[in-house]
């Protein structure tokens, strides 16, 4: 519920303070005086635009706050609190907009500083407009399923519907993004497949052309190593006064001397040692015979292979470690590939399912929909013909969005398989049309007046905002359109510029809007009207002045309305 509006220097205000209450807070003044100031602040500071003349004047910036009760049944607002994480403890909901002489603006929500994209947010959750540019909602086919899902209190099976509905779409954006990436895939499937059978099929090992070079040139180097294995064990080992007897004998004679010197004893263990190394050497180069492949076969393997092994890293432009790196990668990859086309296959019967639960919600929540618009449709009648349209008959028809069964999915809208258009005839013997081509501005102002009675007890409390909505309504009509925004005014707090005498008469609050004059410049201000002034204010507005006969009618309308 808005509890309050100030406003300071702002387009006809110097400086006003406005207490509102639950019910009907009504707006009444002359032509001219500047009443629809008081809607155009509380628009501009929930998030509407400046424009030049904002400010009253220059020498100062003008400042609009506004201050509403927080409705902890409001679902929408107690979800915007939470996102932006906003200060409510108090109960209270303060918006707060000021514009400097340049027309530059800053908006705070509960004293933090804010955007009016924001702002917006919560205007629509806490605040509906009604003015003759709100009743071109009526036109879109969009907001008139909107209000029979409201009418019908579908909020269950639309949830139920609508989870679904974003389920298969989640599922079909796994199934299309996994299908996408493997087309894209495909190609690199194929060549890494060919890639691993080839390495695989080769049967590297990490060093193998290392080792392989080294064999090649042991082959390429058998007879001269063999030669020199030969003359080494006969010089230094085998032959006749060979090299090992040499030494042999000199450490055989020096052996005789240890005791006698250090010398002696370091010299020999040197030869000793030498001995050692010969037969070590000696039995390295039996086994590098032993190790040599005199076959003039395996020459040819060796270098084949290893042209083999230089080709597959040429190809590669990897050394052998990291082909068989690569190789594992690209396992890795054809791995992935099976796993996503196996997700695939999961994901369309997964999709099936689906799409069987959406059509079976999305059918449920048409045969509600289907039985709540008889019904709505026959009360919307009653209610409209009250409002000087006797003849008016309404009838909500259905187009299903689903025709070909074999794109069921992508016909369907967030809302459901159904497209509603309201058909309007307030004329007998006049084929009904389609609520756009039908209804004269006036007769719509009067159908959304029974639509918003209609929904009164169904939504969740609003302030509600009618500007002049009486636009060329009078006589018996208008004490229908008094008692029609009263009945809203019990479930919501309403706030209604008004010219009708009929309609003010239902108000809790009464407040006058005057303009006045003072040094060449026009200001207006506001006054609460107690009883007395009240009476005085419903004869003008009836007859345009004080007059008994005005002032006794205004009484009477009055305590008709039960307000005297």
């Amino acid at each position: 519920m808005l509890k309050s509006l100030k406003i300071k220097n702002y387009i006809l205000v110097k400086e006003l303070a406005l207490e509102f209450t639950a019910g009907l807070n009504i707006f009444s003044g002359e032509t001219g005086a500047g009443k629809s100031v008081i809607i155009e602040a509380i628009n501009t500071v929930l998030g509407g635009n400046v424009r030049p003349g904002m400010v009253f004047q220059d020498n100062e910036a003008a400042e609009i706050e506004v201050c509403f009760d927080v409705d902890k049944s409001n679902q929408a607002l107690i979800e915007l609190i939470n996102e932006y994480e906003l200060d409510c403890d108090e109960g209270e909901l303060f918006v707060s907009k000021i514009i400097s002489s340049s027309l530059k603006a800053k908006t705070y929500l509960n004293g933090v500083r804010s955007t009016n994209s924001i702002v917006r947010k919560f205007k629509a959750a806490i605040i509906d407009f009604h003015s003759q540019r709100d009743q071109q909602r009526l036109f879109n086919n969009d907001y008139q399923l909107e209000i029979l899902d409201a009418f019908g209190r579908h909020d269950q099976e639309l949830a139920d519907f609508q989870d679904k509905y974003h389920q298969h779409h989640n599922i079909l954006r796994q199934y299309h993004n996994l299908l996408n990436q493997e087309k894209a895939n495909r190609d690199k499937f194929d060549l890494y497949s060919y890639q691993l059978e080839e390495i695989e099929n080769a049967g590297i090992s990490a060093g193998e052309d290392e080792q392989l070079n080294e064999e090649l040139i042991l082959l390429l180097n058998s007879e001269e190593l063999l030669e020199l294995q030969e003359s080494f064990g006969q010089d230094c080992l085998e032959g006749e006064n060979s090299l090992f007897d040499k030494i042999n004998y000199f450490l055989s004679r020096l052996m005789s001397y240890e005791g006698d010197s250090l010398n002696i004893r370091n010299a020999s263990s040197i030869l000793r040692d030498c001995l050692a190394n010969l037969e070590a050497a000696n039995s390295e180069l039996l086994d590098l015979k032993s190790s040599i492949d005199l076959d003039p076969l395996r020459l040819q393997d060796v270098t084949a292979r290893l042209d083999f092994l230089n080709s597959l890293k040429m190809k590669y432009k990897r050394s052998l470690e990291e082909i068989i790196i690569y190789e594992q990668e690209i396992r890795n990859f054809i791995a992935g590939f099976s796993s996503d086309q196996e997700k695939i296959s999961r994901l369309k019967d997964e999709i099936a399912a689906s799409l069987t639960n959406l059509q079976d919600s999305a059918e449920k929540l048409s045969l509600l929909r289907k039985k709540t618009a008889a019904k709505f449709s026959s009360l919307m009648q009653k209610n409209i013909k009250l409002l000087a349209m006797p003849a008016a008959q309404v009838e909500i028809r259905f187009y299903d969005l689903t025709k070909d069964k074999e794109d069921y999915f992508s016909q369907l809208a967030a809302s459901g398989k159904d497209q509603v258009e309201i058909y309007f005839t307030a004329n007998l013997g006049v084929e009904m049309q389609p609520l756009k081509v039908a209804a004269s501005g006036g007769e719509l102002s009067r159908f959304l007046l029974a639509v918003k009675k209609l929904l009164a007890s169904y939504l969740y409390t609003k302030s509600i905002i009618f500007d002049e909505i009486d636009t060329g309504i009078g006589g018996r009509t208008a004490e229908y359109t008094g008692e029609y925004i009263n009945t809203i005014a019990g479930h919501h707090q309403v706030i209604c510029i008004t010219h009708l005498a009929q309609i003010a008469v239902f108000a809790a609050t009464h407040l006058l809007i005057e303009k006045k004059n003072d040094q060449n410049i026009s200001f207006i201000i506001v006054k609460k009207l107690d009883n007395k002034n009240r009476v005085n204010e419903i004869a003008r507005m009836l007859s345009g002045s004080d007059s008994d006969l005005a002032l006794n009618h205004a009484e009477e309308l009055l305590n008709k309305a039960g307000k005297n």
